[in-house]
């Protein structure tokens, strides 16, 4: 069995709006092992993007824990937390968000360039995996000039292009057609079997659900039986 990568242990998250306290996640605990797919789906409301951030490091549980390689996430300033997201996570969002007067190619290396790769070395990597995903042609285009499809791409070249041991996406085929939508999902998942990290997609989507080792259901915060 494959080593486990993301760990959440009994994790409790509450927020007070002042007129009631909303229990977002209440005492959530489960693994993913490296190179797996597990896809958290739930109804509205039911505490999805709660655990994402949660496995992010961009919140704090109110108790319980979580893990990353046996690793407490960085519980201390903004700067730990930033860098272990840029270092450590992969981060897929429903829309795509890319600079909008930049090329394709310069949104893909960001991360690298951020992290002090040469700038050769940097474009070389990101021409090659923007290759991989069908972009070769597309590497001098602005977002404006790309499709849905091949913005989320981008995206993801970028969130992936250091090979993070963590990939959280969240919706990432929301706005893509049917067929545009499984590449994606096909993309994330054998990146993380490659490059044995752990993959959590959160999504309604019966493509990630198909592609996915598991399935978990939330619902009122709590993980269905």
């Amino acid at each position: 069995m494959s080593a486990k990568r993301l760990e959440l242990r009994a994790v409790v998250k509450h927020y007070d709006t002042g007129a009631e306290i909303v229990r977002a996640v209440n005492g959530v605990s489960f693994t993913i092992a490296a190179g797996e797919t597990v896809v958290l789906s739930g109804p509205s409301g039911s505490g999805k993007s709660t655990i994402l951030k949660l496995a992010g490091g961009v919140t704090t549980p109110d108790s319980g824990s979580v893990l990353l390689d046996d690793r407490p996430l960085p519980n201390g300033t903004a700067r730990a937390g930033a860098l272990f997201r840029r270092r450590e996570v992969g981060f897929i969002t429903q829309k795509p968000r890319l600079t909008p007067a930049t090329s394709a190619l310069e949104n893909a290396l960001m991360k690298l360039m951020l992290d002090g790769v040469p700038r050769a070395e940097a474009r070389e990597r990101a021409t090659r995996m923007l290759e991989d995903v069908g972009l070769g042609d597309r590497l001098s285009h602005t977002p404006a000039r790309l499709s849905g499809g091949e913005q989320q791409r981008v995206t993801i070249v970028r969130a992936l292009l250091n090979n993070p041991p963590l990939i959280l996406a969240d919706e990432p085929t929301a706005h893509l057609d049917t067929t545009t939508g499984q590449q994606i999902v096909t993309l994330l998942s054998d990146h993380a079997r490659r490059h044995g990290a752990a993959l959590l997609l959160v999504s309604h989507d019966e493509r990630a659900e198909r592609a996915a080792d598991r399935v978990l259901h939330l619902r009122d915060g709590c993980l269905a039986a």
